[in-house]
């Protein structure tokens, strides 16, 4: 059973997931485990959110995460859950830190990611 906790974080309530997608994924998916946790109106710093949810994901017995993977994501992010889990799924195991980034538009001649970005292209 992979167990997988999403904490998304906004600065209002206008979130773009909604728990309903994730209860719909739950009744889909076998051996998978999902908690979701909302966090509107945020005013603190996102870093001390991080920490914070992390700290609160350990179990003092056992002094580790009770979960496989713990998801932070903005309010303003959309993304398939369904094909997102289906791949943590595919790679469960293989890797401590995951990192997802992205944008609606990106000038790469200014980009400090040049050397990575310029092999991509964007929409």
């Amino acid at each position: 059973m992979i167990k997988l906790k999403f904490v998304f974080i906004g600065a209002d309530d206008n979130f773009l997931m909604s728990q309903k997608e994730f209860d719909v994924i739950k009744t889909r998916l076998d051996n998978v485990s999902i908690y979701t946790e909302w966090t509107p109106n945020n005013k603190n710093e996102l870093a001390r959110i991080y920490n914070s949810r992390m700290d609160q994901s350990i179990n003092p017995n056992t002094k580790k995460s009770d979960f496989d993977y713990i998801i932070f994501s903005h309010a303003d992010v959309r993304f398939d859950p369904t094909s997102f889990i289906s791949h943590l799924i595919e790679i469960n195991g293989k890797y401590d830190l995951i990192g997802l980034a992205g944008t609606k538009k990106m000038n790469t001649s200014y980009s400090p990611l040049n050397w990575f970005t310029s092999s991509f292209s964007f929409p």
